[in-house]
C-alpha cells in the first residue's frame, strides 16, 4: 500500500526523508500529507517495522546515518 524512500526489506528497517518540510509549497507540509506519513509510519510499526525519519539537517550532520545503522545493527543482532 505504501512505499518507503529507502529499505531493506529483509530487516523491516525503512527511512523516510522528509524534505522541503519548512516550505509552503511542498507537499510534505500539507496537512493531508502529514497525516498519511503518520498512517504510514504507525502501520508500518504495528508489522515490525524500524522507520527512521531524516530530514537535510540529520542526514547534513550524520545523525540520519547514525540512527540507520543503529536500526540495522539491532535488527541483525535479532537474527
Amino acid at each position: 500500500k505504501w512505499r518507503f524512500d529507502l529499505a531493506w526489506p529483509e530487516l523491516k528497517v525503512a527511512v523516510e526523508y522528509q524534505g522541503g518540510i519548512f516550505s509552503r509549497q511542498a507537499s510534505h507540509s500539507s496537512i493531508s500529507h502529514i497525516m498519511r506519513d503518520q498512517q504510514k509510519g504507525n502501520e508500518a510499526q504495528l508489522h515490525g517495522w524500524i522507520v527512521i525519519y531524516a530530514n537535510a539537517a540529520t542526514v547534513n550532520s550524520g545523525q540520519a546515518i547514525d540512527w540507520i545503522n543503529r536500526a540495522i545493527e539491532l535488527r541483525k543482532g535479532e537474527k
